[in-house]
Parts: C-alpha cells; structure tokens; sequence
C-alpha cells in the first residue's frame, strides 16, 4: 500500500512538472480579463533580501517551524515588502479597478510578505490563506496537488480568480521567471489541464493606472489605508502610505479605540478590547483622512 502511494504521488508530480513545459508569451493587454474565466497568479510585490532567522543573507532561510517565522511580519524573522513593493502592491488593485477586472476571490501564502500584497491590492474580498501557496515550509507532495485543483478550478461566471505565491522553479507551473509583482495567467477548461495564457509584467499593471511607470511610482495620493480581512490572536494587520494616526469607530459612530500611531507601511494594532462588530477604520495625519472598514468576529 506505501509502495502504492508512492507511486501515485510521483506519477502526480511528474504530471505537474510535464505541464510546465508549456511556451509563455508576455501580454501587453490586460482588458481580455474583463470576460472573467481566468486564474491570475502574482508573484508578490518587492521584497529585498536581508536578515533571516538562521542569521545569513540565505534567500530560502529555515528557522524553526514551531516559531512560524515565515507568518511574521518582522524585518529580523523574514524578507518584507519595502515601500516599493507596498507601492506596487497598492498600483496593481488600482489597476485592477481602473481596468474594471472582475475578482471573485484572492487567495496568498501564508507568509507575510504575500499575505501584506493581497491587502494592499484593496480588493474589497475575505483573503484566504493557503499552504498551497507557501513554499520553502511544506513539501511538495503535501502542497502541489491543491496548488493545481486551484489553479484548475473555473472562477465564477464572469469573474477571475487572484492568487499571491513566490517564484520558484519546482512544480507545476513555470513561476521561476516571474519578477517581483509579475502575474502568469491561465484560463481553466472542463476536462483538460488549465491553459496558460502568458505573463503580464509589472510595468503592464503600472501604466494601467496611469499611463505611466513613473508616474505610476511616484504620483502624490492621499493616505492609502488597507486591513486585513480579520484579526489573528487579537491583533490586526493595518497598512498605511503615510505616517498617521488611526481611530476605530463602531456602528453607532462612537470612538472605541483612538489616536493610536501609526509609521508609513505596516503594524499590527491590539484589537483585543473590541466586541464583536463593524468597525470603520479612520486615518488622519491632519491634512488627509481616508476610512476603510474592518470586521471583528
């Protein structure tokens, strides 16, 4: 029966890395996406190289799994996303908004540095986390089967689906020659493997909002503000542009949690004292205000 198993995963693997084998064309038009039908696969946004958990500058580092590193949004335990992978990040939702590209759901690894692109991308959905998509930590015969049901599966009609992975050169699709923020499209069929349909860049996704790379990058706006979808051990992960402070507000436009600081990129905010309820999140650093809203179950 082991030897049985065996065989069957390998067979399944191979069948996988067969897949990758597929020419991808680079795309230079996105509004096909409109029809809805596709996977959209992001590497996520800039993330440099730096201290990880075994003390070198190793680009795959291997702390202990009872420590969950890869989940910490800490500089010191994993590579994060910088301000210009926050950038990114925050250019490629508005892209998908200004293009008008149906999302139906966005799924993201477990580490933070994807986990930090879905919520910046400002899609409006519940993120859901996957060990499909985190790679280094899981092995292959434990993650590449639902990476491909995934992949494979037709979004709702008139809708794309999102994923945020990493690049890698293992398993089913060909992921290792997309740069940081790049997408690889498919299109899932009845019957047959996914097709791929090629790659956008991210400079494709940039000058989708405003006709320009640069401009894209360096374009004054106000406060963007962004949180993930829910709270994990009482602390919620909240995303800003800029230094401000932010106040928590309930249903009944009462001020429950105020004037709590907040630096230019990420921090996690201790909503343990908040009942259950809707929450409007606002932002000020006293010449802007932008509200986003947050939901505590």
């Amino acid at each position: 029966m082991k030897y049985f198993l065996s065989v069957l995963i390998l067979c399944a693997v191979a069948s996988l890395e067969a897949f990758a084998q597929v020419p991808v064309a680079e795309l230079s038009d996105l509004t096909f996406l409109r029809q809805g039908g596709y996977v959209i696969i992001f590497r996520h946004s800039t993330a440099p190289f730096g201290t990880f958990p075994n003390g070198s500058s190793d680009p795959v580092p291997f702390g202990s799994v009872e420590s969950q590193w890869w989940k910490s949004c800490d500089v010191n335990s994993a590579r994060q996303l910088d301000i210009v992978g926050r950038t990114e990040a925050a250019n490629i939702g508005r892209a998908i908004r200004r293009l008008r590209i149906p999302i139906s759901s966005l799924t993201v690894s477990e580490f933070c540095r994807c986990y930090e692109t879905g919520v910046l991308m400002n899609t409006g959905l519940n993120m859901v986390i996957s060990t499909a998509l985190t790679f280094t930590v899981y092995t292959n015969d434990q993650r590449l089967p639902e990476l491909r049901t995934r992949v494979n599966a037709l979004p709702p009609a008139g809708t794309n689906t999102l994923l945020v992975t990493h690049g890698h050169t293992v398993g089913p699709y060909p992921f290792d020659f997309l740069q940081w923020s790049d997408a690889i499209i498919y299109r899932p069929r009845t019957g047959a493997e996914a097709e791929v349909i090629g790659y956008a860049r991210y400079n494709l996704w940039a000058r989708s909002t405003t006709g320009s790379v640069t401009a894209a990058l360096e374009a004054p706006e106000k406060i963007s503000l962004s949180a993930a979808p829910a709270a994990q051990n009482g602390r919620l992960l909240v995303q800003t542009s800029k230094d401000c402070t932010v106040s928590f507000v309930n249903a009944l436009g009462e001020e429950v949690l105020g004037d709590v600081p907040l630096k230019q990129g990420s921090r996690f905010v201790d909503v343990k004292s908040l009942p259950s309820g809707v929450y409007s999140i606002v932002a000020s650093n006293g010449k802007e205000r932008t509200i986003t809203k947050f939901t505590k179950q």
